[in-house]
């Protein structure tokens, strides 16, 4: 799922599995977190 939110923030995920049907709708869950201050906490490998 994180690959999901990154792909919807515009970061390149490359091959990586995320679930393309859903990115409209992680971009509005971002859209909304910003709108109301509270932050989304992804995780990313070092």
């Amino acid at each position: 799922m994180a690959y999901t939110f990154l792909k919807a923030k515009g970061y390149e995920v490359g091959a990586s599995l995320l679930q393309e049907d859903q990115i409209a709708a992680v971009q509005e869950y971002v859209e909304q977190a910003e709108k109301t201050g509270v932050e989304l906490v992804v995780p990313v490998t070092p």
